[in-house]
């Protein structure tokens, strides 16, 4: 079984689910010292801050589908 750590901190988790046989593919940290450490660990870890990406993509999601007449989440009203 896979895992991927969110919110990885220094790696604590991962080195448990290691242990507990689950095989590790990415991990995703936002501070720099953290994300130093899971990297000279050897992980394969993302300096990124995963609220904020999140966010973006919901403000991006949000301009499409007003783009779009009656797009369901869309803002448009229909008059008749």
């Amino acid at each position: 079984m896979y895992f991927v750590e969110l919110f990885a901190g220094a790696g604590g988790m991962g080195l448990g689910l290691d242990v507990a046989g689950m095989e590790h593919l990415l991990s995703f940290e936002w501070a720099e010292a953290q994300h130093s450490v899971l990297m000279h660990a050897g992980k394969d870890a993302v300096r990124m801050d995963l609220i904020a990406a999140a966010r973006l993509a919901r403000i991006s999601r949000e301009r499409e589908s007003a783009k779009k007449p009656n797009a369901p989440g869309s803002l448009s009203i229909s008059h008749r």
